[in-house]
């Protein structure tokens, strides 16, 4: 039943094109787009419509289990699949293609 103060940050990532912090109570979330650029990989390239890769990562302190976790485990694979679809459907990725 608590109302927590959000506080939002553009600008954050110094590198990147475009990058925001948000908090909430003792949560931070940082967000950072690189691009549009182009495939590096051709084999990846989708010739009508730019292709979208997403990162997930969460610190190892946040969790209960305290556990190092390795860069691919299953769980962040997940959410990596899930959050990059629903990027996917917001981006207007067939003004995009090639990149």
């Amino acid at each position: 039943m608590e109302l927590r103060q959000i506080r939002a940050e553009i600008g954050a990532v110094g590198k990147a094109d475009g990058s925001a912090i948000f908090e909430m109570g003792n949560t931070k979330v940082i967000a950072a787009v690189y691009g549009p650029r182009d495939v590096q990989n051709r084999s990846q390239q989708i010739n009508d419509k730019a292709l979208v890769r997403y990162e997930y990562s969460m610190a190892n302190f946040s969790t209960g289990d305290r556990m190092r976790k390795q860069k691919g485990d299953r769980r962040s694979t997940e959410i990596s699949l899930v959050i990059r679809q629903t990027m996917e459907a917001c981006i207007l990725t067939h003004l995009m293609p090639h990149s």
